[in-house]
């Protein structure tokens, strides 16, 4: 997800471009975070669309085989830490044994949301930052 002001620019129908804008007041709650989008036309007019609502719009838009990939999806990289604990018994074995067990904990690094566009598998080719 964009946290900060970003504009994005594609072509219309008539050759000529629109921008979407997300994040443009920081001060205002309610436009930060992606939850609304700033359409602007050629004529310099603008919309403010709801983030779900056009989500939504665009998944109903797309092909059958092609919404799977508009499903956002959240990457996760993660590194395996392997370890040998040593536990000592109370009860049920000699008291005082050791037990050696080999544990294996994924550690999360890093995890990113995306949405998949196009068959293509590419994210943002259709947007063009300016």
């Amino acid at each position: 997800m964009l946290t900060e002001h970003e504009i994005f620019k594609i072509e219309g129908a008539g050759g000529s471009p629109l921008h979407l804008e997300v994040n443009w007041n920081a001060l205002d709650e309610e436009t930060n975070n992606c939850k609304k989008v700033k359409v602007v036309y050629p004529d310099n007019t603008s919309v403010v669309l709801n983030f779900d609502n056009l989500l939504a719009s665009v998944f109903a838009m797309g092909k059958q085989e092609d919404q799977p990939g508009m499903v956002p999806h959240k990457i996760q990289s993660i590194r395996n830490y392997e370890t040998m604990l040593g536990i000592t018994a109370s009860k049920d074995i000699k008291k005082g044994d050791k037990l050696n067990v080999r544990v294996k904990i994924p550690l999360p690094l890093t995890q990113e949301q995306l949405v998949i566009l196009g068959k293509t598998g590419q994210l943002g080719k259709d947007l063009v930052k300016t």
